[in-house]
């Protein structure tokens, strides 16, 4: 199947600017990109005449609203968070703590959705943004619904640390994942963010994709005791969702 290059190129650059954690500048974009300046800017011109990507005060590209509108028709992604919507919200109105609901996808979480508590410490994470699996409450969640041929395929190389708790490893990690599976939720202790624990667990209904709830709570206020009985809760959540999309997808 032949593809059309220009727009290959376009894509790729939205795709990078979506995935970077702060707005990008030209120059950032172009070393990334490895395109000619010109190519570069005329691409970018044109996103930002479609509403795709826009530059903020400082001149630095982020995702616009019309990338926004695209994504947000994807059906799956609709029908998803129309029915964890309730659920997630059940979570933080019982807990006042950050829930956040996501997909596995390439090795990344792709966080979809997240609902904030109203605790004046909190953790968010936004939407669209992708964290790598195995350093992330939902991720590990995910990567233990895998056998672990699966697991050690989408890491060949080194685990790259985001925090000094990050797993080291992959021995290390398909323990974790062990312990997962076993206990029914997963734990990320600071391992994706200094100062920050949570609660995962995956949902899994055929038809659907992957999914996983968490909720991440600042270090001061989970002990080991109330980070078992928020576990208990986000697993509990997570059959629930799953009970539900697979009572939809029957009824389709």
């Amino acid at each position: 199947m032949r593809t059309v290059r220009t727009v290959e190129r376009a894509l790729a650059l939205l795709r990078t600017i979506a995935i970077s954690p702060t707005p990008m500048t030209f120059g950032e974009l172009h070393k990334a990109s490895e395109l000619p300046k010109a190519s570069a800017h005329n691409l970018l011109a044109t996103l930002e005449e479609t509403g795709f990507v826009v530059r903020d005060q400082n001149g630095r590209y982020r995702v616009g609203l019309t990338a926004f509108e695209v994504g947000s028709a994807y059906p799956v992604r609709a029908g998803l968070l129309r029915l964890a919507e309730p659920i997630l919200r059940d979570l933080v109105r019982r807990h006042n703590e950050t829930c956040h609901l996501g997909i596995l996808d390439h090795g990344d979480v792709l966080y979809l959705e997240r609902l904030e508590s109203s605790q004046p410490v909190r953790l968010t994470t936004a939407t669209g943004v992708r964290v790598i699996a195995y350093a992330t409450g939902i991720g590990k969640a995910l990567l233990s619904l895998l056998p672990d041929s699966e697991v050690r395929e989408l890491y060949p190389g080194k685990l790259l640390p985001l925090t000094p708790q990050t797993l080291a490893g992959m021995p290390a990690l398909l323990r974790d994942l062990g312990e997962t599976r076993r206990r029914g939720y997963s734990i990320d202790n600071e391992e994706s963010t200094a100062g920050v624990r949570c609660a995962g667990a995956a949902v899994s209904a055929p038809g659907w994709p992957a999914a996983g709830i968490s909720l991440s709570v600042p270090l001061q206020r989970i002990p080991d005791d109330r980070l078992a009985e928020l576990g208990a809760d986000v697993q509990a959540a997570a059959d629930a969702l799953g009970a539900r999309l697979r009572e939809v997808k029957t009824g389709m």
